[in-house]
């Protein structure tokens, strides 16, 4: 079961800053003569997003210690996903990147990944 995104932590995803592809999750294998055989990974399409909140310094601390803490960098969690709104599992294909940009401010990159359609 998917975690819970902090509610004390922004959801607010900066304008242009979203952006998603799909993941190529085909095998492919040689067959020893001819074309290689291939298959798919999941039966659903799997997706990388990309995109960034801005947020404080404490909201920054508990986004971190919720990550490290609650999710232990591997577990999904449920956000709405931009720009519909729609509320979706995704887990970290990477850590968060900060961004400081000013005395309280933070611009925080999440690079995540979903299966959308699975059964």
């Amino acid at each position: 079961m998917a975690e819970t995104y902090p509610a004390n932590v922004p959801d607010k995803v900066i304008t242009g800053s979203y952006s998603y592809a799909p993941v190529n999750t085909v095998i492919r294998f040689p067959t020893g003569v001819g074309k290689p055989m291939t298959r798919t990974k999941y039966t659903g399409e799997l997706y990388n997003y990309t995109w960034r909140i801005r947020m404080d310094s404490t909201e920054f601390q508990t986004l971190m210690a919720w990550y490290h803490n609650t999710l232990n960098k591997v577990l999904s969690f449920n956000f709405p996903e931009p720009p519909t709104g729609t509320l979706r599992e995704f887990t970290f294909v990477s850590a968060p990147q900060i961004n400081h940009v000013g005395v309280d401010q933070y611009i925080i990159t999440f690079n995540v990944r979903s299966i959308v359609g699975y059964n």
